[in-house]
């Protein structure tokens, strides 16, 4: 029973999928039409299949109940749907042979007109190229064309519809239907008996000739009633893009900033409108001083370029580091007058310290100190302005004391203008502090029971201010004395 109402709703789904199709008015209605119109609506179809277990679950429970209503009641409900199904049937039955009927005679009067056109249409064809041994005869080469690509003395040559008469081809061998898997291999017999040669087909000019051949297997088309001729044809190059020379660097320039020796060097890129992307690299960068070199160089595609009808010059330009500010790299470099303020500092100074004692100030040289390529410091550039000090020994008042002093200073600029420039507030000198005679620091030294600020003697200052600075600064004296 189980079996026979699973079979019973399935051939309902069917039916009623078929009653559909036909009300919607479609003339034809193949099986894959029906397995279409099934899977298009799925989901109806799984709704009445349910509905229809819901009547067989019913059927198969005859004294069950649902709301209230004997199931017996529902069974006669069903019984009467099914008398309705099979009246829809027989209706439908026929509605559909008389479709079927009326599609097939359509379809044969246009399959019998189509034939006719195409045997009128082949006839004719055969009348004007059919030589005398009963073959069509097709020329290879006057329909071809050939394209020519690239810029002036690089171009290219190729063919662009080389297979141009293989409609007509087909057409006098019989075939039709290229869908027909039994006919690709006379339609690729046909194709392989033309082949053509280009000569020459690259590093072409506008103006040069080339010649295009065609090579013709008449044995092979023969066997399909096709005669092929083709002559050489001779073609004139032209459209070839000129080659134009562009300006890689026409937007391109260096800033250079900071003081030499320690200049550092960027390049500004303005808008570009170049063809291809081009990138820039510097060769150096920092550490340079008026008058330096430095090399940009320009990174980029030459073969892309060149096909777009681009080329360049040299990939490279040098920029030449102006005249700039630079700092003091030595003694020579510090002007008379310049050294003549830092002179009359230094002797200020002493003089407000308000050493009494004092009977004479003589100066002594100088140390020059610069910063070595490469190192770090805290200053570029440092002088020391030495003094010989003449005073009063306190222990032995009768006697004369002599000892050194300095004042430092630092990152002298030699502007462009040719003068220097010195902060002349910002200086060093030899400074220290007392507890006792047992505890003091920096430049102290004593006599007695006497403290100078200041060193003994020079090799103590030189060990000072030269020495403990050598690792990172050349250093330059002109002291000659003692």
């Amino acid at each position: 029973m189980t079996e026979f109402l699973n079979g019973f709703i399935i051939i309902s789904l069917c039916l009623n999928a078929g009653l559909s199709l036909v009300s919607s008015g479609i003339r034809k209605v193949p099986w894959n039409l029906w397995l279409q119109y099934y899977t298009e609506h799925r989901i109806y179809l799984q709704y009445n299949y349910t509905e229809n277990l819901l009547f067989a679950y019913q059927i198969l429970h005859p004294t069950a109940n649902f709301c209230g209503v004997q199931y017996s009641t529902i069974i006669r409900l069903v019984q009467y749907k099914i008398r309705l199904l099979l009246i829809k049937i027989n209706k439908m039955v026929y509605f559909i042979s008389q479709k079927i009927k009326m599609y097939w005679r359509k379809m044969q009067m246009k399959r019998k007109l189509s034939k006719m056109l195409a045997i009128g249409a082949f006839l004719g064809l055969m009348a004007g190229t059919m030589t005398g041994c009963g073959k069509t005869e097709i020329d290879v080469m006057e329909g071809l064309t050939v394209e020519f690509n690239g810029i002036d003395g690089q171009g290219t040559a190729s063919l662009s519809n080389k297979y141009f008469w293989e409609e007509a081809a087909f057409e006098a061998a019989g075939i039709s239907d290229s869908e027909d898997l039994s006919i690709l291999g006379k339609m690729a017999a046909i194709e392989e008996a033309v082949s053509y040669e280009v000569s020459p087909k690259e590093n072409l000019s506008n103006g040069d000739e080339v010649t295009v051949r065609a090579d013709v297997d008449n044995e092979t088309a023969g066997e399909y009633k096709i005669k092929f001729t083709a002559e050489e044809k001779k073609y004139t190059v032209k459209g070839l893009k000129e080659i134009e020379q562009i300006d890689l660097f026409e937007n391109i320039d260096v800033e250079f900033q900071g003081i030499a020796p320690y200049v550092k060097a960027y390049i500004k890129n303005g808008s570009s409108n170049l063809p291809v992307y081009v990138s820039y690299r510097l060769d150096n960068n920092e550490g340079l001083s008026a008058g330096d070199t430095v090399t940009v160089t320009a990174e980029y595609d030459a073969g892309q370029l060149l096909e777009r009808g681009y080329t360049a010059g040299d990939g490279t330009r040098g920029f030449v580091v102006p005249e700039c500010d630079s700092y003091v790299t030595g003694l020579s470099q510090i002007p008379d007058d310049t050294m003549a303020k830092m002179k009359k500092q230094i002797e200020d100074a002493i003089q407000a310290k308000g050493w009494d004692t004092v009977t004479g100030v003589e100066f002594a040289g100088n140390y020059f100190l610069s910063l070595k390529p490469g190192m770090n410091g805290s200053d570029y550039n440092t002088v020391y302005v030495l003094y010989k000090i003449e005073d009063v020994d306190m222990e032995n008042p009768d006697e004369k004391l002599y000892f050194y002093t300095y004042r430092k200073f630092s990152n002298l600029v030699l502007l462009k203008d040719g003068t220097c420039s010195v902060d002349l507030s910002r200086y060093e000198m030899p400074s220290g502090s007392v507890f006792s005679k047992r505890v003091f620091s920096g430049d102290i030294f004593w006599r007695g029971d006497y403290y100078y600020e200041g060193f003994q003697d020079m090799d103590t200052m030189f060990n000072k201010c030269v020495t403990k600075n050598i690792e990172s600064y050349e250093y330059e004296s002109n002291v000659t004395g003692e």
